[in-house]
């Protein structure tokens, strides 16, 4: 996969449109570790309810917050991926 700057351009001007109306796409955990062999890993980004990533004992004892949101973007992004999937988390 090469870099299109080309078309990155007009994406950004059209999201640009929206102002935040849209979002990029969403794509199937599976389907991303087919598409990671293609290109250069960049980022990611993911998102989960507390339940379903720590014990309802810790969530009670421990975190007053909502949803739990990871971004990463750069050369560190794959490391933290191939952490979250050794250890069992739910991509």
């Amino acid at each position: 996969m090469e870099k299109s700057y080309l078309a990155n351009r007009e994406i950004d001007k059209f999201m640009s449109l929206f102002n935040g109306g849209l979002d990029y796409p969403w794509i199937p955990i599976n389907l991303q570790k087919d598409l990671i062999k293609l290109g250069e890993f960049r980022g990611m980004g993911t998102r989960y309810k507390p339940q379903k990533v720590f014990p309802e004992e810790y969530i009670e004892e421990n975190l007053a917050f909502g949803n739990l949101s990871i971004r990463s973007w750069g050369k560190g992004s794959e490391n933290l991926f191939k952490i979250l999937e050794k250890n069992d988390f739910p991509l």
